[in-house]
């Protein structure tokens, strides 16, 4: 598509949409108003070791079936800072403005923000009024918002109707307010079709600066399921995160393409986000915490290294499906992290390593590198401590390990060895059973402070991670 078109394209779109805003302007005086939220900025590292920073919203949930008030408090302890209120079934139905506000009010209790997906098939003067209700009219701004919900699924949309709706509904959105982050499209998968390429710098691209002033959307979203159907297996699993990381490279080179051909530099550089994720879309037969489904400890591994793609790699929110669904009973389509009744829920392993990420891996991300590719590691700093993640994905075999914090050689019997690039000429030495998942948490001069251990064995009794001492008892 040349230029021409794509300039038809966009005035389609705004015919209507500069009369609806030179009504709104004369009549309420809202465009552009200073009451909006600010604008959201990533902190930057004061060490002057120009580490990553990790998003302060980057451990998220999806809000799907409904809960009572005290299972919200269950879900505010896991540490999630975002709550999408996003789905097929919300794409359909928009909610209203007062529903919304009654979850967002939930989310806010809890210590977590709001997402709103706005539907596909809102007005542009729908779109700008949900905008106008939260950000100029009420107290409870909402910094973060998606347009649609997987329009390549069943090729239910091109893309050129997904550009011409974007479209529509983001000049409303930021007419009213130009310093939300809108992400698009959340297609149900990466690679499928051409819309993501094409939205982002390609034939349909809406990624350039609106005729009066913002940009149109700020990010890429989409969802992920990496294990489909199967096959159900330990070495599938071990694909999982290498695979995601590879469409998230693919992506950041999408991006870097669109904004170099858009003029964004800075903090309007082009972001990504992740609307969905889990292990599959339905389960297998056996989906209990030794299988490889949504309810096992692999699929808590799972999630584990799908974060820290998104720490290493710059991810502003990841929000995974869901909270409780389909009764909690563990069949195809329960994808929750709580499991069992809504009215007394039990905790999965999926929960307890969101938990523990939330819990200690904030601030600043740390690079690091294991010798075992079955053994992975996480790393973060706020500057005054260091937060270590060890995950033992092997069925079966414990190791002996080595912790350095800086990336010199490792010397010693230890079969696993692994690095930080913390800049500390320092040593750690411990055991990882199989099938473990262990944290460490280090003063800024590598002084152990505590130890955490959440393995196979504490989620076969449904039980939570448990502080341990340097002997390995609680």
């Amino acid at each position: 598509m040349n230029d021409d078109t794509y300039y038809h394209i966009i005035m389609r779109q705004l015919k209507p949409f500069i009369l609806f805003i030179f009504l709104i302007s004369a009549t309420s005086c809202f465009l552009f108003s200073p009451k909006g939220v600010e604008k959201f900025t990533l902190p930057e590292d004061p060490s002057g070791n120009n580490r990553k920073p990790i998003s302060p919203v980057l451990y998220g949930q999806n809000k799907w079936s409904s809960v009572p008030e005290e299972t919200w408090e269950i879900v505010g302890k896991s540490g999630v800072k975002i709550i999408r209120i996003g789905g097929i079934e919300y794409n359909n139905n928009f909610m209203s403005h007062d529903l919304l506000m009654l979850y967002a009010n939930i989310f806010a209790k809890i210590g977590a923000e709001t997402l709103i997906q706005v539907s596909y098939k809102c007005t542009a003067q729908e779109a700008a009024e949900v905008v106008k209700f939260f950000n100029i009219d009420s107290g409870r701004k909402i910094r973060i918002w998606s347009i649609g919900n997987e329009p390549d699924l069943n090729n239910q949309f091109n893309s050129e109707q997904v550009a011409e709706y974007v479209l529509r509904i983001s000049s409303a959105m930021k007419s009213v307010d130009p310093n939300i982050l809108i992400f698009i499209p959340d297609n149900s998968r990466f690679y499928g079709n051409s819309i993501i390429k094409d939205l982002m710098g390609g034939a349909y691209d809406v990624t350039g600066r609106m005729p009066f002033g913002p940009y149109y959307i700020d990010g890429l979203s989409w969802h992920t399921y990496p294990m489909g159907r199967g096959p159900w297996t330990r070495e599938r699993m071990l694909t999982m995160a290498p695979d995601f990381r590879a469409n998230v490279e693919e992506a950041v080179i999408l991006m870097a393409v669109a904004d170099k051909k858009n003029g964004r530099t800075g903090n309007d550089r082009l972001k990504w986000a992740i609307g969905e994720f889990n292990v599959t879309w339905a389960n297998p037969y056996r989906n209990d915490v030794d299988g490889f489904g949504c309810s096992s400890f692999a699929g808590g591994q799972m999630w584990a290294d799908f974060y820290a793609v998104g720490m290493e790699m710059g991810a502003i929110y990841m929000t995974p499906w869901s909270i409780h669904e389909s009764s909690g009973t563990g069949g195809s389509g329960d994808l929750g992290y709580l499991g069992r009744s809504v009215y007394n829920p039990v905790p999965r392993p999926t929960y307890y390593h969101l938990q523990l990420l939330s819990r200690y891996f904030n601030g600043f991300f740390i690079p690091s590198q294991s010798n075992i590719p079955h053994v992975r590691t996480i790393a973060s700093t706020d500057n005054a401590t260091i937060s270590v993640m060890i995950l033992n994905e092997d069925e079966s075999a414990a190791y002996e390990y080595t912790l350095r914090f800086d990336m010199t050689g490792i010397n010693g019997e230890s079969p696993l060895k692994i690095n930080l690039d913390a800049g500390i000429n320092r040593e750690y030495k411990g055991m990882i059973p199989y099938q473990t998942t262990l944290v460490l948490q280090f003063n800024g001069d590598g002084e152990l402070l505590s130890k955490t251990v959440y393995s196979i064995q504490e989620a076969r009794k449904n039980e939570p991670p448990k502080a341990m001492n340097e002997q390995g008892t609680p």
